[in-house]
């Protein structure tokens, strides 16, 4: 009787509780007014990111540069008296609308097998015999017309059939409609400013507080994104650019990641491609203009995130268009010279890569938050490519109308004996300095041995780009160039090979610094760089000859000397605009693309980066620290040695030693093993390796570039020793002559011996102990161990209209995708109220289920929930 007393009293106590609960209003209700779809957005660190970067994205960003035609739309009003403004506006308006329309009109046509996709040539989809054919006798050149015949061919069919009897497609060249979700498949946005969709962009794992601001910003969406299509022209404020961004959505993911993708990317760009040039898609009376301005020249593909538009390759195309990202600093103008693409001698699209393995990412490395909006960051990267294109170009032509003047004018074969006569008289110190620069400059850019230019130039053989540019004044390919130039290098080298050297720069002679070429110093003297004149050299009247005049009176060259320097200047700009010509000079057959914020995609491509690297260090570590304690107990003495796995990268001396990229044999180990010679202790600190590099000091010939470990010679002449602790780390010491080799010395058994040492002492514990920290702080490891965070932008916006902001016990439960509201019954609750597409305004418990004020109902709703079922008990009673 009591006992049911008891519980009939906890029961009217709740009851009274629950009945006295108050409503829980909900803030930001202007968030429910939102026009804009948010979705989902990934965010990667930068292991992750990598991974990602070999997975075909679905969310592409388009860049327009609309200058050809606002150029266009200028000269047409200026030769029909029209008002310059207006005609501008309507006509970079209908650009705008081509590119957007076109984009959806080609996916919807791909996705109901009007159009069959157009697979990529390493794709496992069935690739058309005749499409195989076309696309490998199109690569490298930038126009392709037969495939553009193509392409018409299989647009204006529009039927499976037909696309089967023009070639050999099968089912797998369409998209197959079981695993399209939704009809839905297609969202087009215009990028005002770059803002909560693109979070992404900013941060790899955001704070409580960026989780608030993206929240707060969700309220002004409509001041960060645009519809699409434009109808006005009141509205169109920059003139010059535009951004846009499309998502692909509702196709099942492994279908889209393992089957279609990347066929889907490569399809889309190649229809684009050739329909901006020859369809009509906007009935608008600028549409022949659009159409016949090369307009698409100056659209840009780029993936939004980690993912890709193509599979990542370790080519220089590839590289080359993924430069395009250096053109995004805000401080390129200042910083500029620091690239490859402008330095004094351009080394390849490859070096940026190979200097900065480790480059960061999604942490706004496209300096997007310092812009007002997103079209300013845009006409930024825009005008810094047109600025540097213009430039290799214009020393590109110069280059190559020297060698036209040239070639015409002096044969290799007499280059001995005009150096004879040249340098007939030795006694001036200007003359010595000028042969002195010949010999050196000759000696670093086509040495056999020693030169880091001789196989870039040779590798230039066979690339078409140049020829295709239609500036080549001359009947010769430019492979007869490069061999015109090798033809004057190998005479120059022989020429100053046999010189007496020691006589003609003895100890009296001074090295004028300043008259060689920049480039010179810059790759010799880098730790002393200094600006240098060297067409300054050349005004003096002993050097000045008139060799070369052109018929106009321009002087070509002062001398034989200053010919042959000159060609050096220009094979190098020749090699600079091949090696990035395919960031400006593009084909015209497929739309242009750049992993803009993806730095990682060609440093997985080109193994310079391992994403899955420091997961298998640190468990093999583990392995083997284990395996080493337990080997302690019964070999003390045994060196201790750690089994290493080594990445893809390239760095100095002393990071091989600590990577175990050195081989080391002992006596009681029969087979080389990769192995790690360094302990926490220290005692490896500072290892020197000592170089021996002989030959004279100021001999222009025997130059040595030393980059790592890879100096080796053997001469038997007096010369100076170096010492290096690394690569970039040399020292001159004086020491007597001496028949020596180039050569890297370190002791081996003063190593083996302090580690045997400290192994004995310590024994099978320090192992095992150090096993267990090592595993913990390379599983922490942030940025090389794989880690992904996925923010719904719908579940945020709950979270925040439900708490007034976004508290620090969500952050994790939110960046895993979900809901976090105050329990289960509670997110069940709200998810059947969103599921009905009503508003929420306010909510409280009740017993067994929650109530609710909905902005569509008159009444209060109620959600009953138990462990098998969340129904909804109330009928709304819809507001009129």
């Amino acid at each position: 009787m009591k006992r049911g007393f008891f519980i009939a009293f906890i029961f009217w106590v709740s009851l009274s509780t629950l009945a006295g609960t108050k409503w829980n209003v909900w803030k930001n209700l202007d968030l429910n007014d939102l026009d804009v779809e948010l979705s989902k957005v990934q965010l990667r660190n930068r292991a992750s990111c990598a991974i990602d970067s070999k997975k075909p994205t679905r969310s592409m960003f388009i860049f327009l540069n609309n200058t050809i035609a606002a150029k266009a739309a200028y000269r047409l009003a200026n030769r029909t008296g029209q008002d310059r403004a207006t005609i501008t506006k309507e006509l970079i308006r209908d650009f705008r609308n081509k590119t957007t329309r076109l984009t959806q009109e080609i996916h919807e046509k791909l996705l109901s097998g009007q159009l069959p996709l157009l697979p990529h040539l390493d794709s496992e989809n069935n690739i058309p015999v005749k499409y195989r054919t076309m696309l490998k006798e199109c690569y490298g050149k930038l126009q392709c017309p037969q495939l553009n015949y193509y392409i018409e061919n299989i647009w204006t069919s529009s039927h499976r059939l037909k696309h089967r009897l023009y070639d050999s497609f099968e089912d797998s060249n369409y998209f197959n409609s079981k695993y399209i979700k939704d009809s839905n498949t297609y969202k087009c946005l215009k990028v005002k400013k770059f803002g909560p969709l693109q979070a992404n962009l900013f941060g790899q794992k955001p704070s409580i507080q960026d989780l608030n601001r993206i929240a707060k910003q969700l309220s002004d969406i409509d001041e960060t994104v645009d519809e699409c299509r434009m109808d006005g022209i009141d509205t169109l404020e920059n003139l010059q650019v535009a951004g846009y961004q499309f998502d692909i959505k509702n196709i099942k993911e492994r279908y889209w990641d393992k089957k279609v993708g990347f066929d889907y990317w490569n399809s889309m760009k190649l229809y684009f491609a050739w329909a901006m040039k020859n369809l009509k898609v906007e009935n608008t009376k600028y549409e022949n203009i659009i159409r016949n301005s090369n307009t698409q020249d100056y659209i840009l593909f780029s993936p939004n995130g980690c993912r890709s538009d193509i599979m990542p390759t370790c080519n220089n195309k590839r590289l080359a268009e993924n430069s395009f990202r250096e053109f995004s600093r805000r401080n390129f103008e200042k910083e500029a010279l620091e690239l490859d693409i402008l330095s004094p001698i351009s080394e390849g699209v490859q070096n940026d890569l190979l200097k900065d393995p480790f480059a960061n990412v999604n942490k706004d490395i496209l300096d997007l938050g310092s812009y007002d909006d997103a079209d300013a960051w845009i006409q930024q990267i825009f005008k810094n490519q047109t600025q540097t294109k213009n430039y290799v170009k214009n020393k590109l032509i110069d280059a190559l109308t020297f060698y036209t003047l040239v070639r015409k004018r002096l044969d290799p074969k007499e280059v001995g004996d005009q150096l004879d006569f040249y340098f007939r008289n030795l006694d001036e110190n200007i003359i010595k300095n000028d042969l002195y620069y010949l010999c050196a400059e000759a000696s670093v850019i086509s040495d056999d041995i020693f030169s880091f230019t001789k196989k870039h130039i040779e590798g230039l053989k066979g690339t078409e780009l140049i020829d295709n540019l239609d500036i080549l004044f001359t009947d010769s390919p430019y492979n007869k160039i490069i061999d015109y130039y090798k033809e004057l290098m190998d005479e120059t080298r022989s020429y100053c090979k046999g010189l007496k050297q020691k006589e003609i720069w003895d100890e009296n002679f001074e090295i004028e610094y300043e008259g060689f070429h920049q480039w010179y110093i810059d790759k010799t003297r880098a730790d002393q760089s200094f600006e240098t004149f060297p067409d300054k050299h050349y005004e003096s009247d002993a050097l000045s000859q008139d060799f070369i005049i052109y018929k106009n009176g321009d002087i070509i060259c002062r001398s034989i000397s200053h010919c042959l320097r000159k060609s050096i200047i220009s094979i190098i700009e020749t090699s600079r605009a091949t090696y990035y010509g395919d960031l400006f000079w593009k084909s015209k057959f497929s739309q242009p693309s750049s992993d803009l914020f993806n730095p990682y995609a060609e440093r997985v491509a080109c193994k310079v980066y391992d994403p899955y690297f420091k997961t298998k260090q640190v468990m093999t570590r583990f392995v083997s620290d284990i395996g080493q304690g337990l080997m302690s107990w019964f070999t003390p003495g045994v060196l201790y040695t750690r089994v290493s796995l080594t990445p893809g990268y390239v760095t100095s001396f002393n990071k091989m030693i600590e990577d175990g990229q050195i081989e080391f044999n002992k006596e009681y180990e029969k087979s080389k093993v990769n192995v790690e010679l360094i302990t926490e202790f220290g005692p490896l600190i500072g290892v020197p390796c000592a170089v021996s590099i002989t030959g004279s000091n100021k001999s222009p010939t025997n130059l040595y570039h030393f980059r790592g470990i890879s100096v080796g010679a053997c001469v038997d002449r007096q010369g100076g020793d170096i010492i290096a602790n690394s690569g970039s780390d040399i020292s001159d010491k004086q020491t007597d002559g001496v028949a020596a080799c180039a050569a890297c010395r370190i002791n081996f058994e003063g190593i083996s011996n302090t580690l045997t040492y400290f192994n004995s002492k310590l024994g099978p514990f320090f192992y095992i102990a150090r096993a267990l920290y090592s595993l913990y702080q390379g599983l922490t490891d942030f940025d090389n161990i794989p880690r992904r965070w996925e923010l719904d932008l719908n579940k945020l916006k709950t979270t925040y209209q439900r708490y007034g902001e976004i508290p620090k016990s969500c952050r994790s439960t939110l960046l895993n995708g979900r809901n976090c509201l105050k329990d289960k019954e509670e997110l069940a609750a709200v998810e059947l109220i969103q599921k009905n597409e009503l508003t929420i305004l306010a909510s409280k418990k009740i017993i067994n289920g929650y109530k609710f004020k909905v902005q569509e109902c008159n009444n209060e709703l109620t959600v009953m929930i138990d462990k098998h079922f969340t129904r909804l008990f109330s009928k709304c009673k819809r507001k009129h």
